[in-house]
């Protein structure tokens, strides 16, 4: 689910594919966040291009 919310995809697009409610989608990212340290969902795309878990398209 990380990398679903790091590379843009909506909640709902998240749990069509995953067979669970938006809703849940929605607390899981929260508590990634929390987790890690992070305030919003740019942190956590930030984390993931940073770490290489996701295409740069800067470069």
């Amino acid at each position: 689910m990380f990398l679903r919310i790091a590379c843009g995809q909506t909640a709902v697009d998240i749990a069509t594919t995953m067979g669970i409610s938006a809703k849940t989608v929605s607390t899981h990212r929260t508590n990634i966040i929390r987790k890690m340290g992070l305030r919003c969902d740019v942190d956590l795309v930030r984390y993931a291009i940073t770490h290489k878990l996701v295409p740069d398209d800067d470069s």
